[in-house]
């Protein structure tokens, strides 16, 4: 009988209260950090751990950055939808 020896998810390599300091930063637009390089560097001063750099992408993509792609694709939502109104407004009178 065939059968896998995976036990399971792989816990995270942030705690609770890293991930807290991690999105604190992310939130923060004066923060100096451009990308991932800048991000591995701090969490290396801060935290004293050497992450992967995909395990820091992947990590950044799953908790924080959805939420900032939502952020944006909700504003050009919004924008379009005045612009839109704007438009019908214009066409009505």
């Amino acid at each position: 009988m065939l059968s896998h020896k995976k036990t399971g998810f792989k816990p995270s390599v942030f705690s609770p209260e890293e991930k807290t300091e991690l999105g604190k930063l992310v939130e923060n637009p004066k923060n100096g950090i451009v990308g991932y390089i800048e991000l591995q560097r701090w969490v290396k001063e801060q935290f004293d751990k050497d992450v992967k750099y995909i395990t820091l992408v992947k990590c950044m993509q799953h908790n924080y950055l959805r939420c900032a792609e939502y952020c944006r694709l909700y504003n050009r939502a919004a924008d379009h939808i005045e612009k839109v109104s704007i438009h019908s407004t214009c066409i009505l009178e």
